[in-house]
């Protein structure tokens, strides 16, 4: 008789090799939506944030206008876009998941 036994990671190393992969997966993501954000002087990408909340990444960007940035008007410069982040979701979003996928391999 063969006999074959897999014994899968414990979940609390799966969540941290999925926070660890969130880690450098929300750098990155950041890092591309700021480069597609409306650019004002600044003012809304220096108080842009990031973090991992609920197993989901999340960018924020925090100034009053920023709703009105995303929604209305017209693109600051070249190279920025309304709804910046779901266009660089569009440019990105490949990557992102690779990122993801190879910190969880790397970390299990």
């Amino acid at each position: 008789m063969s006999s074959f036994t897999f014994t899968p990671p414990k979940a609390s190393d799966i969540e941290r090799a999925f926070n660890m992969a969130c880690f450098a997966a929300k750098e990155q993501i950041f890092t591309d939506c700021q480069k597609y954000c409306k650019y004002d002087q600044g003012t809304m990408k220096d108080t842009a944030t990031s973090f991992v909340h609920d197993m989901s990444i999340e960018c924020r960007w925090n100034q009053p206008y920023s709703i009105y940035a995303w929604y209305t008007g017209h693109p600051s410069h070249a190279g920025t876009y309304l709804q910046w982040a779901e266009h660089a979701e569009t440019v990105h979003g490949k990557e992102w998941t690779e990122i993801l996928s190879k910190g969880l391999n790397d970390n299990l």
